[in-house]
């Protein structure tokens, strides 16, 4: 009797969803398919480390928590198993603070992934980039929804609200959905000075600049490839 009911306790176990404690600090290993991972202060992936997001994983943000990434970063989903990383509760205090590429490994992706209700109101560069930014490294963002981010602060320093391309950054952005971000300049992607980012077949719509460039604003000195792109009723 005593091991049938461990059995079935154990059958219990195995069919419960995957849940993840809440985490903050450095990460690495792999986040399995279906957990949901609750963050509750920065987190990083630091230099010469690696953390692999399966297709069907949720990071929910409590709190305006950066992600940060030094090392590899491999997010890569599925059409119908995508990753989302999002806030945990709909309110303005749950936006996080974006997703931050700052030297990371140019091998990193983020594929078939969802971000959504970031914010950077910082002071500068943290103000850079309300969804994704990119500093000094190219990793490739494709086939994603970047929405409802938002990059701005007083001194209007605010830059790229869905994705900013730093300096140095030669990534590949392509089919993409980039909409109903927000930002200074930008509105859905700002390319910065010294990137030679390549930027095709993406929609980019119904984003919004206060300053300049509505779907896209390109820096002085930048060397940006951008062609096959459908952009739209941005303001």
């Amino acid at each position: 009797m005593r091991k049938r009911l461990l059995l079935l306790n154990l059958a219990v176990i195995l069919l419960l969803p995957s849940i993840a404690l809440a985490i903050s600090g450095d990460v690495a290993g792999t986040w399995s398919s279906g957990s949901t991972v609750t963050v509750d202060g920065d987190i990083r992936v630091a230099a010469g480390t690696q953390l692999v997001i399966e297709p069907g994983v949720t990071v929910q943000f409590t709190g305006q928590w950066r992600f940060i990434v030094e090392g590899l970063l491999e997010a890569v989903g599925s059409h119908d198993q995508l990753i989302v990383l999002t806030r945990a509760n709909p309110t303005e205090a749950s936006k996080w603070s974006g997703l931050r590429f700052e030297g990371a490994d140019d091998a990193s992706i983020l594929h078939y992934c969802v971000i959504e209700f970031a914010k950077a109101e910082e002071t500068y560069p943290q103000v850079r980039g309300g969804g994704v930014y990119i500093n000094d490294c190219s990793p490739t963002v494709s086939r994603c929804i970047i929405r409802y981010n938002y990059a701005h602060n007083d001194n209007y320093n605010g830059a790229g609200g869905g994705i900013c391309l730093s300096a140095g950054s030669n990534s590949i952005v392509e089919y993409n959905y980039i909409t109903e971000n927000i930002s200074d300049s930008g509105g859905g992607i700002l390319v910065g000075s010294g990137s030679q980012a390549i930027i095709r077949y993406n929609i980019i719509d119904n984003n919004e600049a206060y300053s300049a460039g509505g779907g896209i604003y390109m820096a002085a000195w930048a060397n940006a490839k951008i062609h096959s792109n459908y952009i739209r009723g941005n303001i």
